[in-house]
């Protein structure tokens, strides 16, 4: 049976996004249009997209050019995107139109770190039997051509956007 309304990829402008922003689970200070506009004030380009189903937005990030050694742009999707990574078709739907968004404003790459616990853990630091894990989003964005850059457990003071 074919979709009556299929979902659309779409920019989304600052209130739209913001909106999304609080309302998600996932969310972390570094997604909120508020960070992006400070990039903004600092000469990054920036943009807000996101993914319709019946006019709902069901998923979004925002983006930062950023000039690398005045050779090449990448994108920065800081805290990741946020939407439902166990919904594989949405992650792979959105994936593919960011990076024909991302193509059009002439990106070299797309850079991502999602705002997910990875493994459920005690407070000990100890992996809970039983626990949630998850390896299948990791191997569905291993699949969509995204690599590992290993696992961050504190804050990079190093970057400077």
């Amino acid at each position: 049976m074919e979709r009556m309304n299929p979902m659309i990829f779409t920019e989304l402008d600052q209130h739209q996004y913001d909106a999304f922003v609080r309302q998600h689970p996932c969310r972390n200070f570094l997604n909120a249009a508020s960070a992006f506009e400070m990039k903004r004030e600092n000469g990054f380009r920036i943009a807000y997209v996101g993914v319709k189903d019946e006019d709902q937005i069901i998923a979004a990030t925002g983006i930062a050019f950023v000039p690398f050694k005045r050779i090449f742009t990448y994108a920065y999707c800081q805290r990741g995107y946020l939407l439902d990574y166990d919904n594989k078709e949405l992650l792979a739907f959105f994936h593919a139109k960011l990076v024909e968004y991302c193509k059009k404003k002439h990106v070299a790459y797309i850079t991502c770190d999602p705002y997910l616990t990875y493994r459920e853990r005690d407070i000990n630091g100890t992996i809970v039997e039983g626990g949630y894990c998850r390896d299948h989003v990791m191997q569905t964005m291993k699949e969509l051509g995204y690599l590992h850059q290993g696992f961050n457990t504190r804050f990079d003071s190093k970057t400077q956007l």
